[in-house]
């Protein structure tokens, strides 16, 4: 079997599938050496690649005759989406089973981040603008001559059949997945943690899409509530400089910080420690990081659209906020900070929906059974 893609998809999901037997190669760009490398699990392949955007485009084309030679010892390839599209050239003369995770599909993207077109870094514009063409492509021929389709979420399957005319019977959904353990340890850590100040935390991209400035308007209409609330901004990007002249303006600058990236250790230590997670994303596939919040306990905000209605139920597992509304977004969480007793009943009913729907183990069950119908159909 051979992997590539995602980094922390491909990492969990391929060390859970030698748990249950499965012979996992990953491949991945890296130092010229080809040697294989066994690290606690699956094999890692490392083939060089050159070092200029798009690199998954330069890595497949640079490799394809060492990928022509290496495929053969293969049962199944499995690719995260744009990693392997040379298997459309390779697959008939090889006859493997082709499967592809897709984490989102490129035009539904461009419609959101357009909007965004004002603040868009240099990178932004050479993905979402200058890389549509190439990732439109890409999408096309891994939809057409894969042989089992996989979505990480219902919005994104609709998204592929929508955006790409696929029957929506031909795509399957599994979905994201995180490793429950790490961060129940990290929400034992934390229990009974006491504070004064109220506190909010997000990361993300400091992008339009991601919804941060509507955070910044709700913090605004909380300090007048609470006044020593306490934003936590995690994250960099080309509104960083735009958020720190509203903060200022704002009258914001002793409730929010903006630490930019920090390390893990200190990243979901933060997380743990908050009163409410929020992550006011306009568009995701499915987000990781609102998984990771409800895997600590920690209750999290987010606003009513469809790929968060995914994972959220409303007063359950999470609060919803009308799409685009600062008040909407500062009321729920004003409803979470007056009451200790809805954060617990929401962050253990979160906690819960994490551990029977996105634990690993459960996920990687899932790949199985879909590596199986893709032998079946090839």
């Amino acid at each position: 079997m051979v992997w590539g893609g995602i980094e922390q998809h491909t990492y969990y999901l391929s060390h859970e599938l030698t748990k249950l037997g499965v012979e996992v190669t990953v491949f991945c760009g890296g130092p010229k050496s080809q040697a294989a490398v066994q690290l606690d699990g699956p094999r890692v392949r490392r083939f060089p690649f050159l070092d200029l955007p798009p690199r998954f485009v330069w890595f497949q084309l640079q490799n394809l005759q060492r990928f022509r030679k290496v495929l053969t010892d293969f049962d199944i390839v499995h690719s995260q989406h744009g990693a392997g599209t040379i298997c459309t050239i390779l697959k008939k003369e090889l006859k493997f089973p082709w499967v592809v995770t897709f984490h989102g599909s490129p035009k539904s993207q461009l419609r959101m981040t357009s909007e965004a077109l004002g603040k868009w870094s240099l990178g932004d514009f050479q993905t979402y603008m200058l890389g549509f063409p190439i990732y439109h492509a890409i999408t096309e021929l891994e939809l057409a001559f894969s042989d089992f389709r996989i979505a990480c979420s219902e919005s994104v399957a609709h998204e592929l059949s929508t955006d790409h005319g696929v029957d929506i019977s031909r795509i399957h959904v599994i979905e994201n997945g995180v490793d429950a353990r790490f961060y129940e340890a990290l929400s034992q850590e934390h229990d009974g943690h006491q504070k004064n100040d109220r506190t909010i935390f997000f990361c993300g991209r400091l992008y339009k899409a991601k919804g941060v400035l509507y955070l910044l308007e709700a913090t605004r209409i909380l300090k007048k509530t609470y006044p020593r609330v306490k934003l936590n901004i995690f994250g960099r990007g080309p509104l960083r400089d735009h958020i720190r002249s509203y903060v200022k303006a704002s009258g914001l600058s002793n409730n929010v910080a903006i630490p930019g990236y920090v390390s893990y250790t200190r990243l979901y230590s933060e997380l743990a420690q908050s009163d409410v997670a929020v992550f006011p994303s306009l568009y995701e596939a499915q987000s990781i990081a609102m998984l990771e919040a409800m895997a600590c306990s920690t209750p999290v905000v987010a606003f009513d659209l469809p790929f968060s209605r995914e994972i959220i139920r409303h007063g359950e597992t999470g609060l919803l906020a009308r799409p685009r509304d600062a008040a909407s977004l500062a009321l729920c969480i004003s409803q979470l900070f007056a009451s200790e007793n809805l954060r617990r009943k929401i962050g253990r009913n979160a906690k819960e929906y994490v551990a029977q729907h996105h634990s690993w183990a459960k996920i990687a069950k899932k790949y199985v059974c879909a590596y199986h119908e893709a032998c079946r159909r090839e």
